[in-house]
C-alpha cells in the first residue's frame, strides 16, 4: 500500500516536472524572440562560491560524515540526490541547446541554472534526512526553512551576478525538487530498498537504450559535435607516446578477445552438452557485431581526422563496435562465471566493466573514435546484454516449470 509520504513525493515529482517543462518551453521561446534576458545588477560573489568548486566538495563531506555515522541509505539519498541533478541538467542544456534555444549563447544553453539545480537537491536531501532523523516539529520546520533561504540565496546570486535570468533559476529549482522527489520514492533513506534482478536488467535496458537514442539524436549537433571536436584535437595534440602504446594494447585485447570468446565459449559450452546455454551465448555475442555494423552503416559517420595513432579503420565511426563488443563480451563471460561461482559475482562484473571502460577508451586514446561513438557503443551493449540476460532468464523459467510440470 502506498504511503502518505510516497504520495506527497510522487506529487512534488509531478509537480515540479510540469513546472520544468513549462519553464523549458517559456525559455525555447525566448530565445527565438528579440527580447534579451534581463539581469539584476552585481551585489554579490556568493553565486561563484557556490558553484562546482564548493558544492560537490560540501556533497563528499556530507556524504562521508553521514557512512562514517552508520547512516549508509542516507548517504546513498544524497549522493544519489545531487550527482543525479548534476546529469540531468547538463542533459537538459544538452537537448535545449540541440533544439536551438540560446543559440547564441555558447556552446551550452543556460537553461536551467546548474548551481541552483544542484543546490535544491543538496538542500532538499538534507532537509529530508534531518526530518527522518527527528520527530521534533520546531527542527523540521527550520531544517526546511534552512534548505529554502540556502535554494533562494543562491539563485538569487547567480541572477545578480549575471551568470542567469530568473527563468534559468526557476528552472533549476524545478529540475532539482523533481529529481529529489524521485529519488525519495526510489532511494528512500528510512527503508531498504530490495531489487531483484530482473529490475536491474530492465533499469539496464531502459538506460541503455535511452542513451543509445540521446546521442544517436544529438553527436552530429551543437554542442556535441563541438566537444567531440575539442576531444579529438586535444587528444591529438598533447597526449604522450606511452598514452598510445597502452592504448594500442588495450584496443588489441578488445579485438582479439571479441572473436576469441565469441568462438570458444560456445564451443566449450557445446563439449559440456549445455547446448542451449551455448545457443544463448553464440546468439548473444554475435548479435552484438551484427547490430553494431548495421547501425554503423545506417550513420555512416566519418571518423576524426585530428591525426589517430594508428590507421583509420574503413568502417563508420558511430557507434563503437569495440565499446559495444567488449561490454558484451565481457559480460557473457562475468554472467556464466557468477552462475557457476556466485559468491564471486561481484569480483566477475568488475572485472568485466573495467575490461570494457580499458577498451572503449583506448579508441578515444588511439583518435580512431569520438567520445560519443564510444558512449554510444557502452550503451549499446549495455541494452543488448540486459536484453540477452532477460531472454536466458525467460527461457530459464520456462524450462523449470516445465520440470515441476512433468514431475506433476
Amino acid at each position: 500500500m502506498t504511503s502518505r509520504r510516497d504520495r506527497l513525493a510522487l506529487a512534488t515529482a509531478a509537480g515540479s516536472a510540469i513546472a520544468f517543462l513549462a519553464l523549458a518551453a517559456a525559455f525555447w521561446i525566448g530565445s527565438h524572440s528579440n527580447v534579451a534576458h534581463l539581469h539584476a545588477p552585481s551585489w554579490t560573489r556568493l553565486g561563484e562560491a557556490a558553484g562546482w568548486h564548493v558544492l560537490p566538495f560540501l556533497m563528499l563531506v556530507v556524504v562521508l560524515a553521514l557512512a562514517l555515522t552508520g547512516r549508509w541509505r542516507a548517504a546513498r539519498l544524497v549522493l544519489v540526490s545531487v550527482a543525479g541533478a548534476g546529469v540531468l541538467q547538463y542533459i537538459a542544456r544538452i537537448v535545449l541547446q540541440a533544439v536551438g534555444a540560446n543559440a547564441g549563447g555558447g556552446r551550452l544553453s543556460d537553461f536551467p541554472s546548474g548551481h541552483t539545480t544542484v543546490a535544491a537537491a543538496l538542500a532538499g536531501a538534507l532537509a529530508v534526512v534531518v526530518w527522518l532523523e527527528t520527530g521534533r516539529r520546531s527542527i523540521r520546520v527550520l531544517a526546511v526553512v534552512l534548505a529554502a533561504a540556502a535554494v533562494v540565496l543562491i539563485g538569487w546570486a547567480r541572477v545578480a551576478i549575471g551568470a542567469h535570468s530568473p527563468l534559468d533559476v526557476l528552472g533549476g529549482v524545478a529540475l532539482g525538487v523533481c529529481w529529489l522527489s524521485v529519488c525519495v520514492l526510489v532511494v528512500p533513506p528510512d527503508r531498504e530498498v530490495v531489487v531483484t534482478r530482473r529490475q536491474v536488467l530492465w533499469l539496464a535496458l531502459a538506460g541503455g537504450s535511452g542513451g543509445f537514442v540521446f546521442l544517436a539524436a544529438l553527436y552530429s549537433r551543437t554542442p556535441l559535435s563541438v566537444a567531440d571536436a575539442d576531444a579529438a584535437s586535444w587528444v591529438a595534440r598533447h597526449l604522450p607516446d606511452w598514452a598510445d602504446s597502452v592504448g594500442k594494447v588495450a584496443s588489441d585485447v578488445g579485438s582479439w578477445s571479441a572473436w576469441a570468446v565469441a568462438v570458444g565459449v560456445p564451443l566449450a559450452l557445446l563439449a559440456l552438452r549445455r547446448l542451449r546455454d551455448a545457443v544463448w551465448a553464440a546468439v548473444t555475442l554475435a548479435g552484438i557485431h551484427v547490430l553494431t555494423a548495421v547501425l554503423k552503416d545506417a550513420f555512416d559517420r566519418p571518423r576524426p581526422h585530428a591525426g589517430s595513432a594508428i590507421p583509420l579503420p574503413g568502417s563508420p565511426s558511430f557507434p563503437s563496435g569495440h565499446a559495444s563488443g567488449a561490454v558484451v563480451t565481457f559480460g557473457v563471460l562475468a554472467a556464466l562465471a557468477a552462475e557457476r561461482w556466485p559468491r564471486g559475482a561481484p569480483v566477475w562484473w568488475t572485472l568485466a566493466a573495467l575490461l570494457a571502460l580499458a577498451i572503449g577508451t583506448s579508441r578515444v586514446v588511439l583518435d580512431v573514435h569520438y567520445v560519443t561513438d564510444v558512449l554510444a557503443g557502452w550503451c549499446l551493449g549495455v541494452a543488448w546484454l540486459a536484453a540477452a540476460l532477460l531472454v536466458r532468464d525467460r527461457l530459464a523459467a520456462s524450462g523449470a516449470d516445465r520440470r515441476v510440470g512433468e514431475r506433476r
